[in-house]
């Protein structure tokens, strides 16, 4: 009786042995998973890229994208913890300069210059740390920068 009393004891006890190890795995994995940036998802996902485009327009305070503007990148980065957005559009210079005007964050902004491309260090909104906007007239591109952690 003592020796198969021993060997139950043994084999419950490997059996929550194995069941701790196979929870701590699991628990493990889940928040891996949890910290993993779904941003390549995202990154393809229409409804998701609107959204994008939408937080990024409010986080500069800039106005909408024009019409005969031709959006080039809609792209999320980052992680739980940090999150960041960048639209690309390209237009003629006439376009690029009208929307510059209508967009509020760009008549507050700190304005940089390098080379062909002008920085608006914009002061973001929505408890955002960074936003900006790039213009580079040669290459007729808008580059918008927003970040957050």
């Amino acid at each position: 009786m003592n020796k198969r009393l021993s060997k139950i004891i043994k084999w419950v006890l490997l059996s929550l042995g194995v069941c701790g190890v196979l929870y701590g795995a699991f628990v493990l994995y889940a928040i891996h998973m949890m910290l993993q940036p779904t941003n390549d998802r995202d990154n393809h996902d229409p409804a998701k890229q609107k959204e994008m485009l939408r937080i990024t327009l409010d986080v500069g305070d800039l106005a909408p994208i024009p019409k005969n503007a031709a959006i080039k990148t809609i792209k999320t980065d980052g992680n739980m913890f940090t999150r960041s957005f960048q639209v690309i559009f390209t237009a003629d210079p006439k376009t690029i300069k009208e929307w510059l005007h209508a967009s509020n964050g760009i008549q507050k902004a700190k304005i940089e210059k390098s080379g062909s491309v002008l920085t608006y260090v914009l002061k973001p909104r929505l408890s955002y740390n960074y936003a900006e906007v790039l213009v580079d007239y040669a290459a007729s591109t808008v580059t918008i920068n927003v970040e957050w952690s």
